[in-house]
């Protein structure tokens, strides 16, 4: 299922996705499904209880599962290489880099970590099409992986 990530929370922003929801069919068709599945319930009791029972399993990628998967993946295989780095320079250069080296992973641990998650969010939208309204949505302040700032996202 498409979804659409409110990045402009203006009167604008809020509007434009608003009015992309209600003018796509898949959220329309997504929206038929639950109100059969709640009209299939027994009462408030059993509306409760289904709601009490979420999540519910979905024909779309979990997204934000996804991208945790993935995102832990590249922290390990940084600090795999950080490991290797330190190793390699102790027992080549001396050990007292080593911990010059590690204080300088740790702070670019941060930077390193925020480019691989907007990579890795970029790879995603590209093989999902998840992100594809998103981009040159009026109003929502995003054109082509650029916010009206110019900032990329």
């Amino acid at each position: 299922m498409t979804r659409i990530l409110l990045r402009d929370d203006s009167c604008a922003g809020i509007r434009a996705a608003v009015q992309e929801i209600l003018g796509n069919e898949v959220y329309r068709n997504a929206a038929d499904e639950g109100s059969a599945d709640f009209r299939a319930c027994s009462g408030a009791a059993g509306a409760a209880k289904f709601i009490e029972d979420a999540p519910h399993a979905s024909g779309g990628m979990d997204m934000i599962k996804e991208l945790n998967r993935v995102n832990a993946k590249c922290g390990l295989f940084y600090w795999l290489f950080v490991a290797a780095v330190i190793l390699l320079s102790g027992f080549l250069a001396g050990w007292q880099y080593a911990l010059i080296i590690g204080i300088a992973a740790g702070i670019l641990a941060a930077p390193v970590g925020r480019a691989m998650q907007k990579r890795n969010y970029a790879g995603l939208c590209k093989r999902t099409d998840c992100c594809k309204i998103l981009k040159g949505l009026p109003g929502n302040g995003l054109q082509a992986g650029r916010r009206e700032n110019g900032d990329e996202f």
